[in-house]
């Protein structure tokens, strides 16, 4: 339950990194935070799209992003290894300051497995703060939560297991007119497995797999980015 996690590790309150990684030091965590916080003004003012979330946001194939998004001047605001309660930390900092997009699509979670092995209703708990957070920070957006992404080989692993049970409690909290979206399934062959030709560690995807991340969600999003401004 979320109610016995350490307060630093609660899935929905605002913390930053606390610990280094072989990846990526706290440290190095604050400054990609202040970069992402101090990005040029105009350039924040500009952007139609804003993508939120951890590693699989911020390592999105810089070609395949820019020819799906670019048009829109998309922005990533993704941190590798983020949880649910850093992008929380992050946002209450200010980092989406100046922002005005039309849509902001959110993917969150899955570090909340792999790197604290918290309970999946705990996750779903973050998930939906972070929900929270960005609808009151970008109230003229339309916000998108994409389901957190399959993981682990095989359709009965633990891991794979969890996401699944905290999606559908996420699914179940979400309220208009924000929106949910479950891409997962591209990610699956028809036995359930994920290819590694999608995602080469059964967690991140490959060149391809952003294809077909990308690929997913263009018709989820083009009708909001194409309709009328926001009012």
């Amino acid at each position: 339950m979320l109610d016995s996690l350490a307060p630093p590790d609660a899935p929905d309150r605002p913390a930053p990194r606390s610990r280094d990684y072989p990846w990526m030091s706290r440290e190095c965590w604050l400054e990609h935070h202040e970069r992402l916080r101090t990005l040029d003004p105009e350039t924040k003012r500009g952007a139609e799209l804003v993508f939120v979330g951890d590693s699989i946001v911020e390592g999105w194939d810089e070609a395949i992003f820019a020819d799906a998004f670019a048009r829109h001047h998309a922005l990533r605001f993704g941190i590798g290894g983020d949880t649910t309660q850093n992008v929380l930390y992050r946002i209450a900092q200010g980092e989406l300051s100046g922002l005005a997009p039309r849509v902001v699509v959110l993917l969150i979670g899955t570090n909340n497995f792999g790197l604290e092995a918290a309970p999946s209703d705990a996750v779903a708990r973050g998930v939906l703060s972070v929900v929270r957070a960005l609808a009151t920070e970008l109230p003229r957006a339309r916000l998108v939560t994409l389901a957190i992404l399959p993981r682990e080989e095989l359709p009965d692993a633990e891991l794979r297991r969890g996401v699944l049970a905290a999606n559908a409690l996420v699914r179940a909290g979400i309220r208009e007119p924000v929106v949910f979206a479950d891409v997962g399934h591209h990610f699956l062959d028809s036995e359930g497995r994920i290819p590694s030709t999608l995602m080469e560690d059964f967690l991140h995807p490959t060149r391809e797999g952003y294809r077909v991340l990308t690929a997913a969600l263009e018709p989820i999003l083009t009708p909001w980015l194409l309709g009328p401004a926001p009012k």
